[in-house]
């Protein structure tokens, strides 16, 4: 089932043909592929009174006369990272600055906006991506042979940073990645 898709407009086209979806978007859970119901928007808290709207919510349904399982499935645009406070532009922002050699406390105050000494979360970005090292690597074209020589970086840091420049050579590359993937980036 598509995941992400590239503007709002698509998403609700999208579930607006939810009762007719062919057999390969079936429900991961019960299997039913003609139970869909659309079931609202997902929204993301910009600020005290200030919400937006990144996705909608599809309910395999169980009343009235449907046989689903009761689950919902989050469908996101392409631009919006699942369950994180940034949207994937301030994570790109984040990952083109330590490729530039910027440390890593350094490069999430400027991604983020954060105030100075709040960065332990840059670190839960870094080893969020380095668990995806594996499907980066699968999704290039060819294998990589060398690490980029960038001074003061750990080893770890050294093979992630190379699997992302290889695999993301442009910054336009970070919001078509989730689309074309049909994965979370991080």
């Amino acid at each position: 089932m598509q995941i992400f898709f590239s503007s709002l407009h698509t998403l609700e086209q999208y579930t607006f043909s939810v009762g007719n979806l062919p057999q390969d978007d079936a429900c991961q859970y019960c299997a039913a592929s003609n139970q869909w119901v659309s079931h609202g928007y997902v929204y993301k808290q910009r600020s005290m009174a200030e919400r937006e709207v990144v996705g909608k919510r599809l309910l395999c349904g169980k009343r009235y006369g449907k046989q689903g399982c009761g689950r919902t499935r989050q469908l996101y645009l392409q631009s919006i990272m699942p369950r994180r406070r940034y949207d994937l532009s301030q994570l790109a922002l984040f990952i083109v600055l330590l490729l530039q050699g910027a440390g890593v406390a350094p490069s999430y105050q400027q991604a983020t906006n954060r105030p100075c000494g709040d960065h332990r979360h840059a670190w839960r970005w870094i080893n969020d991506l380095y668990s995806r090292v594996g499907w980066f690597r699968s999704a290039l074209a060819k294998p990589i042979y060398r690490l980029l020589d960038i001074p003061f970086r750990s080893r770890r840091l050294q093979i992630l940073l190379s699997s992302l420049h290889a695999l993301l050579p442009s910054t336009e590359n970070f919001l078509n990645i989730q689309h074309t993937q049909q994965s979370a980036f991080c």
